[in-house]
């Protein structure tokens, strides 16, 4: 009986460091519009992929810092998700944001896009560095596209506002 019971918890201990080894090895998550890279080694891994809540503002194009009030999940279509109980239609325009903090000193980063068939600006610290289609209030004067892009950062930027 003893040694059954030291083998359980030589079992229990061993899952426990697996699993906090499995879990530290977790790449950050968006939280409520916020993550935070700055002890992310890009050397060793040079990408993050930016999942989790980013801020979100429905039918509104927002250049500022602006907090936001709504948070949706990225990656998803929004048109998948809904705020208090209403689900938001397929059309319409918003603006995502994320506030992502950044190690001292890092420089020869960009952001990622892989474009499904739709429009996007991007801004940085109320800065655009560009776009895929064209981004419109209208649903007849909007300009989609399919398209894969790199969108690079300036350089020597503490933390960005996305």
């Amino acid at each position: 009986m003893k040694n059954t019971l030291s083998a359980a918890k030589a079992v229990l201990l061993c899952m426990f460091f697996v699993m906090c080894a499995v879990l530290s090895g977790q790449e950050p998550v968006v939280n409520r519009g916020r993550v935070d890279l700055s002890k992310w080694n890009f050397d060793t891994k040079s990408f993050v992929e930016l999942n989790g809540q980013w801020g979100f503002f429905w039918n509104e194009f927002v250049q500022s810092g602006e907090s936001p009030a709504d948070f949706i999940n990225v990656p998803d279509v929004w048109n998948a998700q809904s705020l208090k109980g209403k689900k938001y239609p397929a059309y319409g325009y918003a603006t995502y944001t994320a506030k992502v903090l950044l190690p001292a000193g890092a420089s020869g980063l960009g952001l990622y896009i892989e474009q499904p068939m739709t429009s996007v600006r991007v801004f940085v610290n109320n800065q655009e560095i560009g776009s895929i289609g064209k981004t419109e209030k209208s649903k007849n004067t909007y300009k989609p596209a399919a398209e894969r892009r790199v969108f690079p950062f300036p350089t020597a930027i503490p933390n960005w506002i996305l």
